[in-house]
C-alpha cells in the first residue's frame, strides 16, 4: 500500500504540471487580425496535442506550433522534474459586420507517451469583444477629393486627417496621384515619388493603405488612382507643418513609338497637423504620458522560487496605438527588490490602425519565504477616441517562495536583518603550504630523476643488445663464413637474402630472378660489376639450394657461405647512402636515448627557474591585493579599541579566535577586524578566509564575501563548506574561469613525479642486459603519463594561485573598446568572476564565463589573488 500511495502522489505532481494558458486581446477592432497564444506546459519527453475550439464566427487566417522549450522550473524537490513549454499561434480575422461580445470554448490538451495513459487538461474560458472604434470628426477620403489636373492630366493631392489630434494620437498622411485615361495610356513608365520630410513626427508605412483604384468616375470624370499613407504620430504639442511632396514623370511629346519624352515634377499641397495636450481634468496621478486604448496582463516565468532566486516579471501592454513609446511604470513590491529588465516591442501596421504590445520585465528577488503576491499592476493611459482618462490594471499573481539564503542588510551595529546566520570555521588550522608545482625544489627533484640512467649510458657507452633480440642479418651471414661446419644451401641463401635486403631495403620480389636483382641493384647505385656479381652470386645460391629438386645438376663444389658474405661485402661498400640508415643503428638509438634524457633534465630546469621568476613576479601582486582589501587601517582610525593585527603564525591563531568570539556575540564588525587581521598574518589560512567571507555575507557585503570564499576554496579545493557557500552567490561560479577543481594540485604533482619515478626506473632496466621485458617497455607510457600529470597539476596551481583574476565590484556594461562611450558588449554583475587577459591605462579587457569578453574599468575589479 505504501509503494501505490507513492506512485499515486507522484502521478498526481506529474498532472499538476500540465496547463494550458490562453494569451488574446479583451477587444479588438474589426478588420483588425487578431492574435491567440496558447502555451501549454508538460512533463519534458511527452507528446502534447492541442485540440481548438471553434473560432466561428471569426475565421482562422494561420496557425502555427512554435517548438517546445524544455526547462526546469525552481523549488522543491518535488518540482525538479524537467518539463517543457510548448506554444500554438493563431491568427484570427474578424468578418464585416461582426460586432458584441463572443465567447469561446476552452482549448484542450492531450499529452501522452509510451506505456502511459493519454492526460487531458483544459484552459479558461476566453473571450473576444468587437466593437467599432470611437472616430474623431469625419475626415473625407483622399479618394473622394475632386483633382485639380493639370494641363498634363496628372493632379497630385496631399492631406491629413484627422487634422488635430492629440500628443501621442494617431492622425493618417495621405497622398494620391489622379491619372485621367489619356495620360495613362501614354506612361510608359512609373513615376517617382518621393515623400516629405516628416519632423516633430514619428511616421509608420501603412501597406493596408496602398491602394490603385482604376476607372474612379469623379466629377463625370475617369481617373485612375493610386494613394499612398502613413500613420504618424506628434510627440510634442504644437502646429506641424508637413512640406510638400513631389513626383516626377516623363510623357512623349507626339503618339509615336520613337517619339521623344518630356520630364515634368509637381508637388503636392504643405499640409499642417496641429497636436495638442491631454486634458488635465481628470488626469491619474501615476499617468506619465501613455496614449492610447490599451490593455495590461502579466505573467512570471515560474510558479516557485527561493528566497534569493530571481524571477522574472513581465507586464505586457497591448492595444492601439505607439506602443514604442510606452512608458515604463513604477513597481513596488513588498516582500522583494524589484530592478528593472528588457523591453521588447510588436509592432503591427498592416492594419489602417497602428497596434502593438511593449513588454516590460523586472528581476524580483523575494526576501521571505511563504506564498506572495504580485499585486495588480496599474498601467493609466489616455484615450484620444473617447476623450478620456483610463487604466488597465493587470491581474494579480501567486508565488511560492520555498525558504532559503539571502544576504540581508546589516542595521546600525552590524546585525544582520533577515538573513539566516550562517555557521562558521571554530578551529584555526593554520596556512596551507605552497603547492609543489610553484616550488622551484620539486622541479629540480623532477630534473633529477632521469640523471642515473642518463649516468649510466655515458659509462656504458652503446646499450647491449637486449637477450631475445634476433642476430643483426650481416652478422649472421658472417658467422656462417667463418665457420668450418658445412651448411645447406638453402640457409646460406636465406641468410644472403636477407642481409642485402635490410642493408638496401629491397623488396622481397627483387629477389625473384637474377636479372631483376640486378637491375635493382643498378637503381641502388651499385656498380655494374658489383650487380652483376651479386647475381651471380644469386644464380650460383639458387642452382645450389633448388636444382636438384628441378632436375638441374647441382654448381661445382664452392664455398657458398664464403661466396656469399664477400658478395655482401662488396653491395656494402657500392650501395648508395639512402641505405645506410641501418649502419649503426643501435648507436643512434643510445646517442638520441642520450640527448632525450638531456631535454628532459633541461626542461625541468627551466621550469624551476621559470617558477622562481613567476614567484617573485608576483610579489607586487600580493601587496597590491592585500592593502585593497585591507580596511582595517581604517577601522582602526574610526574606532581605536579595534586591535590590530599580529604577525606570525601565533598572532593569526589569536585574532582568528577573537573573530569566532565576536561572531557568535553578534558583533560583526569586530568579527570582520579580526579575520582581515588573521588573514593579514597568514595569507594562506583557508579557515579565516572562510570566516571572513561568511561575515561579510551576513554583513551584506557580496564582493568581500566572494573574494572570501574564492580565497578559500582555492586555498582547498576539497572543502565542501566553501563550496556551497559559493552557490549563495547571485552568480555562477562554476565555470571554467570562476570555478575552482575539486583536485588539490599537490595531488596531480604526486603522481606525476611518482610516473617519472616510473619512467626513470625502467629506462634504468632497459641498460641491464637481461631485464624483463615488462619492465623495459614500461618507460615511454609512464612519462607520457607524467608529463600529463605535471602539465595537470601546473594549471591547477596556477588557478589556486588567480594571479590574473578580479571581482566585479560594480555592476554595469562590456565595452567593445577602451571608452565611456564605445558600444556596450555584455553585461556584468557583481561576483562575477574575470580573467585579465590585457591593460591599456585604466581599462582591463577581460574574459567571463559565458563568452563574455571586453573592456571595462579597472578600479571595478577586486584582484583575486591571495597576499
Amino acid at each position: 500500500m505504501a509503494l501505490l500511495s507513492a506512485a499515486a502522489a507522484l502521478a498526481l505532481r506529474w498532472l499538476a504540471q500540465v496547463t494550458v494558458a490562453v494569451s488574446a486581446p479583451a477587444e479588438v477592432a474589426p478588420r483588425d487580425p487578431v492574435l491567440v497564444k496558447v502555451e501549454v506546459t508538460a512533463p519534458a519527453g511527452r507528446d502534447v496535442r492541442l485540440v481548438p475550439p471553434s473560432f466561428e464566427p471569426m475565421r482562422v487566417l494561420s496557425s502555427m506550433r512554435v517548438a517546445a522549450v524544455d526547462s526546469t522550473p525552481p523549488g522543491g524537490t518535488y518540482l525538479r522534474a524537467p518539463w517543457q513549454v510548448v506554444e500554438w499561434r493563431y491568427v484570427l480575422a474578424v468578418p464585416e459586420g461582426v460586432r458584441g461580445k463572443h465567447a469561446f470554448a476552452p482549448f484542450v490538451a492531450e499529452v501522452g507517451g509510451r506505456g502511459l495513459r493519454p492526460t487531458a487538461a483544459r484552459s479558461r474560458n476566453w473571450a473576444l469583444s468587437v466593437r467599432t472604434p470611437v472616430q474623431p470628426a469625419a475626415t473625407p477620403s483622399i479618394v473622394e477629393r475632386t483633382p485639380r489636373t493639370s494641363r498634363q492630366g496628372i493632379a497630385f493631392h496631399a492631406q491629413v486627417g484627422p487634422d488635430t489630434v492629440y500628443v501621442g494620437q494617431q492622425a493618417t498622411y495621405q497622398i494620391a496621384v489622379f491619372l485621367d485615361d489619356d495620360v495613362r495610356q501614354r506612361l510608359r513608365r512609373n513615376p517617382e515619388f518621393v515623400p516629405p520630410e516628416l519632423r516633430g513626427l514619428l511616421a509608420y508605412d501603412l501597406p493596408a493603405g496602398r491602394a490603385s483604384l482604376r476607372g474612379r468616375i469623379i466629377d463625370g470624370r475617369r481617373f485612375d488612382v493610386h494613394v499612398f499613407q502613413r500613420a504618424v504620430f506628434p510627440v510634442a504639442p504644437g502646429r506641424v507643418l508637413i512640406p510638400p511632396a513631389s513626383l516626377t514623370y516623363s510623357l512623349p511629346q507626339s503618339s509615336g513609338f520613337f517619339s521623344r519624352e518630356e520630364t515634368f515634377s509637381t508637388k503636392s499641397e504643405a499640409v499642417r497637423l496641429v497636436a495638442i495636450e491631454p486634458p488635465a481634468e481628470g488626469r491619474p496621478g501615476d499617468w506619465t504620458g501613455a496614449v492610447g486604448d490599451l490593455r495590461a496582463t502579466a505573467r512570471l516565468d515560474s510558479s516557485a522560487a527561493r528566497v534569493g532566486d530571481p524571477v522574472v516579471l513581465t507586464l505586457r501592454v497591448e492595444g492601439r496605438g505607439n506602443v514604442k513609446l510606452l512608458p515604463r511604470p513604477t513597481l513596488q513590491i513588498p516582500w522583494a527588490t524589484a530592478v528593472e529588465g528588457e523591453e521588447r516591442v510588436e509592432l503591427d501596421s498592416s492594419a489602417l490602425a497602428v497596434r502593438g504590445a511593449k513588454e516590460f520585465d523586472w528581476i524580483i528577488t523575494p526576501r521571505g519565504a511563504g506564498d506572495r503576491e504580485v499585486p495588480a499592476i496599474r498601467y493609466a493611459f489616455f484615450d484620444p477616441s473617447a476623450r478620456r482618462y483610463d487604466v488597465a490594471l493587470s491581474p494579480a499573481l501567486t508565488l511560492h517562495v520555498l525558504p532559503g539564503t539571502l544576504a540581508g542588510a546589516p542595521d546600525a551595529e552590524g546585525r544582520p536583518t533577515g538573513a539566516p546566520r550562517l555557521t562558521i570555521r571554530e578551529r584555526f588550522t593554520g596556512p596551507s603550504r605552497t603547492p609543489l608545482p610553484s616550488q622551484p625544489v620539486f622541479w629540480l627533484l623532477v630534473a633529477a630523476v632521469p640523471l642515473p640512467a642518463l649516468v649510466v649510458s655515458v659509462l656504458r657507452g652503446t646499450p647491449r643488445r637486449p637477450a631475445g633480440t634476433p642476430e643483426p642479418p650481416a652478422r649472421r651471414l658472417r658467422t656462417m663464413a667463418d665457420t668450418s661446419a658445412r651448411i645447406t644451401p638453402d640457409v646460406v641463401r636465406r641468410a644472403f637474402v636477407t642481409a642485402v635486403r635490410d642493408r638496401l631495403a629491397l623488396g622481397p620480389d627483387a629477389f625473384a630472378a637474377p636479372a631483376t636483382l640486378v637491375h635493382r641493384l643498378r637503381r641502388c647505385g651499385v656498380t655494374v660489376e658489383g650487380a652483376r656479381a651479386a647475381g651471380d652470386a644469386l644464380h650460383a645460391l639458387d642452382r645450389a639450394a633448388f636444382g636438384v629438386a628441378h632436375g638441374v645438376a647441382p654448381a661445382p663444389d664452392v664455398d657458398l657461405a664464403r661466396l656469399a658474405w664477400t658478395t655482401y661485402q662488396r653491395l656494402d661498400a657500392e650501395g648508395c647512402g639512402v641505405a645506410d640508415a641501418g649502419r649503426g643503428r643501435a648507436g643512434d638509438r643510445a646517442l638520441a636515448s642520450r640527448l632525450g634524457l638531456v631535454l628532459l633534465i633541461g626542461g625541468a630546469l627551466t621550469g624551476a627557474v621559470a617558477t622562481s621568476g613567476n614567484a617573485a613576479a608576483r610579489q607586487p601582486v600580493a601587496d597590491t591585493t592585500a592593502a585593497d582589501l585591507t580596511v582595517l587601517q581604517r577601522q582602526r582610525a574610526e574606532r581605536p579599541d579595534v586591535e590590530g593585527p599580529d604577525s606570525g603564525l601565533a598572532g593569526a591563531a589569536r585574532a582568528f579566535d577573537r573573530g569566532v568570539q565576536a561572531y557568535h556575540a553578534d558583533r560583526l564588525v569586530d568579527a570582520r577586524a579580526a579575520f582581515e587581521a588573521a588573514v593579514l598574518s597568514a595569507p594562506r589560512a583557508a579557515d579565516a578566509w572562510a570566516n571572513l567571507g561568511t561575515t561579510a555575507w551576513v554583513q551584506g557585503d557580496t564582493v568581500a564575501a566572494t573574494v572570501g570564499w574564492q580565497r578559500a576554496l582555492r586555498l582547498s579545493p576539497l572543502s565542501s563548506d566553501v563550496r556551497d557557500r559559493l552557490e549563495l552567490l547571485p552568480t555562477a561560479q562554476d565555470g571554467w574561469i570562476g570555478g575552482v577543481p575539486p583536485i588539490p594540485p599537490d595531488a596531480a604533482a604526486v603522481a606525476g613525479l611518482l610516473c617519472w619515478l616510473a619512467a626513470g626506473a625502467s629506462v634504468l632496466m632497459r641498460l641491464r642486459p637481461r631485464a624483463p621485458r615488462a619492465l623495459t617497455t614500461l618507460a615511454w607510457p609512464a612519462a607520457a603519463t607524467a608529463v600529463g600529470m605535471l602539465a595537470v597539476s601546473v594549471h591547477l596551481s596556477d588557478r589556486a594561485i588567480a594571479r590574473d583574476l578580479g571581482v566585479v565590484r560594480r555592476d554595469g556594461p562590456l565595452r567593445a573598446e577602451p571608452a565611456l562611450g564605445a558600444e556596450q558588449a555584455a553585461p556584468l554583475h557583481v561576483s562575477d568572476v574575470a580573467r585579465v587577459v590585457a591593460r591599456q591605462n585604466a581599462w582591463a579587457r577581460v574574459r567571463l564565463d559565458g563568452d563574455r569578453e571586453g573592456w571595462v574599468e579597472a578600479d571595478r575589479l577586486v584582484p583575486l589573488a591571495a597576499p
